[in-house]
């Protein structure tokens, strides 16, 4: 949905930030750069429910993601 796909897009943000990413690239980042990244943090956060569903399925361990 566009809400998990904004509220990834802000957490992604946040990360950068975290992880030192100056500020001028992370205003980059938000600017223009938003649609590619908001798309990747969207598969980002749909590959989360993947890995959710095999950890609650108990397949987790016998599944390997690329």
């Amino acid at each position: 949905s566009l809400a998990e796909s904004t509220s990834a897009f802000a957490a992604w943000i946040a990360a950068l930030k975290l992880f030192g990413v100056e500020e001028a690239e992370v205003k980059k980042a938000k600017k223009g750069g938003g649609g590619y990244y908001a798309s990747v943090a969207y598969l980002d956060a749909q590959v989360g429910k993947v890995m959710e569903a095999l950890e609650k399925t108990g397949k987790r361990n016998d599944t390997i993601v690329i």
